[in-house]
Parts: C-alpha cells; structure tokens; sequence
C-alpha cells in the first residue's frame, strides 16, 4: 500500500467535500448583488462531485444492499421519465428545476455513503470531514448571528423580502436546517 497515494487520495477528498460546501457561497453572492436569474452552478458542481467520487470506491468492498437500493432508485427514476409526457417537451424544465434535479439532489447523499462506505480508512474520512463541517457551520453561525444583529441583507434568507430569516453563506433555506439539525 503506497502511503503518499492514500494521502493524496484523503487530500483530494476532503477538498472536494470542502468546496461542495464552501461553493454555496457564489450563488449567495450572485443573489445578493441583485441577480436572480437561475444559477445552478452548485448544481453543476454536484454533478461534477458524483463523478469524480466514483474514482474513490473500492469497487470490491461495495455495500451490495446500499448498491442495489440505489439501483432500484435509479430503475424506478427512468422508468418514471420514460413515462413522462413531459419528457421530450420540457427537457430543460427537467433538468433545472423538475424530477432530473430533484433525483439528482438526493441521489447524491446515496453515491457518497456507498462511496464512503467501501473504503477501508472510512473512519479516518468521516472524522476529518466532520471536522471541515464543523468549522464550515461554526463559521456560519458567526454571520448568521452577524447578519441579524446588523440586519446585513447578504445574510438573509429572503433578500429583498419581508419574511425573516438568515442563512449566512447558505443559499437554500432547507439545506441550512437540515445540515444543523442532523450536525
């Protein structure tokens, strides 16, 4: 077992799963400088992600129930598309914001356990990744508390709006609460 190749490995890694959540930050910026037309590009770095995590699965040592419930996922998921009657009208409708972008969006946590899950250092992983959360959540706590007591708009969940709420560097609202709740 070459060491320095698992330390790159683990590097590589845990950089991918920072910038997954440090990436949040763009179209935060993007919405509070007045632009609101739809940027996914978390979306495409999501993508990117599932891809590149692939090459970190030891393929040998897969989770077959975890796998085969992902399959089934995946079977049911194309069986619906292919009975869509919006299929071939609204292609792109399904890709931004319809059921590819939905299945997509939960999909994700699925590939990266079973990915996560193969690998013999998974502990070591899970532990420094948990300590990138940590510090990524603890960060955004600070500019949480920041933003309501300097009403900083950047802030907020709902610019431009009367409705209360802050998020930080977040940019969806449900994402935020679920990754503090399960945190």
């Amino acid at each position: 077992m070459d060491i320095s190749r698992i330390r790159r490995q683990h590097f590589f890694l845990q950089g991918l799963i920072l910038v997954l959540f440090l990436i949040e930050i763009i179209p935060t910026l993007i919405r509070y400088c007045g632009d609101f037309s739809p940027i996914r590009i978390v979306g495409y770095y999501k993508v990117f992600f599932q891809v590149a995590i692939l090459f970190f699965a030891d393929y040998n040592n897969l989770n077959k129930k975890l796998l085969y419930l992902i399959l089934f996922f995946i079977s049911l998921f194309s069986l619906s598309l292919i009975l869509n009657p919006i299929l071939f009208s609204e292609y792109d409708w399904l890709f931004l914001k319809g059921s590819i972008y939905y299945f997509d969006r939960y999909i994700f946590v699925f590939l990266f356990v079973l990915v996560i899950d193969s690998r013999a250092d998974k502990k070591l992983i899970i532990n420094r990744v948990i300590k990138f959360i940590e510090y990524i959540l603890i960060i955004n706590s600070i500019l949480i508390l920041l933003g309501f007591l300097f009403d900083l708009p950047i802030f907020k969940s709902y610019i431009n709006s009367s409705r209360f709420g802050y998020d930080g560097i977040f940019n969806k609202v449900n994402e935020v609460s679920h990754l503090y709740t399960i945190y």
